[in-house]
């Protein structure tokens, strides 16, 4: 029998000699923890000097648990300049660290958080014996806390040369456990918060979202778009959830604002700023007319997260006991997963409009890849999942910016579409509206022909023949017999005499005989013989000659529209006197209608007859304005009309 060679009993003892000795070094390595001296400034990132632990929730959090949980090994070293990132956990945070005061006289320090916290309490070891040293709450504003500043800071003395090991419990358990920390000077902390706002680009990211929102209401505000009040919303709800992240409410907001925020939840904002989003992009792409069935779907899912909101807040109010901080983290995640979906829907409806073809659907896709990218990242590092951040202040707030940097141009971009196809519509419609007065003003005409034919040829043709027969040898006969009668016969005759009279002047009226050969100034001047055979109102008229050399149908428009103005004058001033012009230069054709009438009062005259419709109508049909000049102080009513002349003078 062959004995083993003895190399491999000396193998196995060196292995289990070098087992042993890396057990051992794993085990000083998690219980070393170096000591953070302070200076008059600490650069340092905190998470090289603490060690941390998580104490169940079902458990009262103290003091002694902590330090017996540190005794037995329980506290655990974070990554090396990372911010401590452990997702979702109904767990209190305990952080432990040991100071030393390197500065030559007593410094008053800041342990801080840089995140919401339903509790922070801080502790100190004094002769062995750890004690409570300060405690504060985020539910308060800046103004309000132990220490008026953005973050929850807890402050505590350090002599030079003193060692002091801290302790500083978080409860946060409704939320996530992300809480970048540091521990300095209370000068270095001043220091560093006055320029914060500059450092971190937050100066000018505020400033930009507020144009944005001002921008989105003044597009608003010329043509009454919804898109723009969804864009102002968006911003808005976009804007409080990136300055609760960084506690900036906790300076700017009054207590019941700061309040309202954080009951609606952090998350709860972004989740609702999402859903604005799907209505931007609907309304962008016009999602309704070429994809109505996922339109629908996202109307649906804005619904829904609404809801969702609504119900969340609720209960987060009515279960706040330990025991039911399962079904609140649970709520919490199912609100992350909508999020996600909410993106998901966004990115699909664009992938699919641009697929098929649509122009707008690509447009909207440049904006939205800056919003999804940062919102990805942001989301990744406060779930657990990765933990760095490429830009300050955070990825989501450059991510918002530049989708609404790309977003406010395609917004611009569209306003000035719709104003194009606005006032292409008003074209449209003036050029229908003016064919519409074409057509009636052309009826109007043809109506008066037949009208002026009716009464010349029928009516007229009538009356003649009853005059004819009046004088015939057996009627004069018949009214020489009886005196009465011979007068009777001559009232007849005369009276028969003047109603053709009147009749043909209002055929004249209707369409002047001849009115190709007279034109304008001939056919206005003779109205006006005409009217004054009659007694009653003396008409004098001025009419330039170089209205005849206008094109015939404005010169027939120009005609309608003088002989509306003398009836009115005839029919309703009472005047004794009036004076028609008609004037033309290079610019404009300008018509002058007085009389010396009793005058209207405009505040009590009468909806407009159809005389004057007629006259505005043809006034209009020129592209011209009127104006009327009429006191009832018995002084007569001016009418002057403008026209342009755009056919030459």
């Amino acid at each position: 029998m062959k004995h083993s060679p003895p190399y491999l009993l000396y193998t196995g003892l060196f292995m289990l000699m070098l087992t042993g000795i890396l057990s051992a070094a794993k085990t000083v390595a998690q219980s070393y923890q170096p000591v953070l001296t302070i200076h008059e400034q600490n650069d340092d990132h905190l998470s090289a000097y603490y060690t941390y632990w998580l104490q169940p929730s079902r458990t009262v959090p103290d003091i002694v648990s902590a330090n017996n949980a540190y005794q037995a090994g329980a506290f655990r070293h974070w990554h090396l300049n990372k911010t401590l990132s452990l997702g979702y956990a109904t767990k209190f945070v305990w952080l432990r660290v040991e100071v030393k005061g390197a500065t030559v006289y007593p410094v008053r320090l800041l342990w801080s958080i840089y995140n919401f916290a339903d509790t922070v309490v801080l502790y100190r070891e004094i002769n062995g014996k750890p004690e409570k040293v300060s405690e504060g709450s985020s539910w308060h504003i800046a103004g309000k806390r132990l220490f008026p500043a953005r973050a929850m800071s807890m402050p505590f003395w350090l002599q030079p040369g003193e060692h002091a090991v801290l302790y500083l419990c978080i409860g946060n358990l409704t939320g996530n456990i992300y809480f970048p920390t540091d521990i300095t000077t209370t000068e270095d902390f001043l220091q560093w918060e006055q320029t914060f706002l500059f450092q971190q680009n937050w100066a000018w990211l505020i400033g930009f979202y507020a144009f944005s929102m001002l921008f989105s209401l003044i597009l608003f505000a010329f043509l009454r778009d919804r898109i723009y009040l969804w864009y102002c919303l968006y911003v808005l709800l976009n804007a409080v959830f990136l300055l609760m992240e960084d506690g900036i409410d906790a300076m700017v907001f009054p207590q019941w604002l700061y309040s309202a925020c954080w009951i609606t939840g952090q998350y709860n904002m972004m989740l609702l700023s999402c859903s604005t989003g799907i209505k931007i992009m609907q309304l962008f792409i016009s999602q309704r007319r070429f994809n109505p069935q996922l339109n629908r779907l996202g109307n649906y899912l804005i619904i829904f997260n609404t809801l969702f909101v609504i119900v969340q807040v609720s209960l987060i109010a009515w279960f706040s006991k330990p025991d039911h901080y399962e079904l609140i983290h649970g709520l919490q995640k199912t609100g992350d997963a909508l999020i996600v979906v909410t993106l998901c829907f966004v990115l699909y409806s664009l992938v699919k409009g641009v697929i098929k073809g649509s122009l707008q659907c690509r447009y909207y896709s440049i904006t939205f890849f800056f919003f999804l990218a940062g919102c990805a990242l942001f989301l990744l590092n406060h779930t657990g999942i990765t933990n760095f951040n490429l830009m300050k202040p955070n990825a989501l707030a450059w991510g918002l910016f530049f989708e609404l940097l790309t977003l406010s141009a395609l917004l611009t971009g569209r306003f000035r579409y719709t104003l194009e196809k606005i006032s292409s519509l008003q074209l449209q419609e003036f050029k229908a509206q003016a064919a519409l007065s074409t057509q009636l003003i052309l009826a109007q005409d043809e109506e008066r022909k037949r009208l002026a034919a009716d009464l010349h040829d029928g009516i007229g043709a009538k009356l003649t023949a009853i005059r004819l027969l009046l004088q015939r040898k057996s009627a004069r006969t018949l009214l020489q017999e009886n005196e009465e009668l011979k007068t009777l016969g001559a009232e007849l005759e005369n009276g028969l005499k003047g109603v053709a009279e009147e009749l043909r002047n209002i055929s004249h009226e209707l369409m002047p005989p001849d009115f190709a050969e007279k034109r304008l100034k001939e056919s206005v001047e003779e109205l006006a013989t005409n009217i004054n055979l009659s007694p009653g109102v003396v008409v004098r008229t001025y009419i330039e000659a170089p209205l005849d050399q206008l094109p015939l149908e404005v010169q027939l428009i120009l005609f309608r529209i003088l002989t509306e103005l003398v009836n009115n004058i005839i029919r309703h001033s009472g005047a004794t006197e009036a004076m028609i012009q008609a004037l033309i230069d290079e610019k404009n054709i300008q018509l002058i209608a007085e009389d010396n009438g009793n005058g209207f009062n405009s505040g009590t005259l009468r909806p407009p007859g159809i005389g004057l419709k007629n006259t505005k109508s043809r006034v209009e049909y020129l592209s011209g304005t009127m104006y009327i000049d009429t006191n009832v102080a018995g002084t007569g009513t001016t009418i002057i009309i403008n026209i342009p002349n755009k056919y030459g003078s």
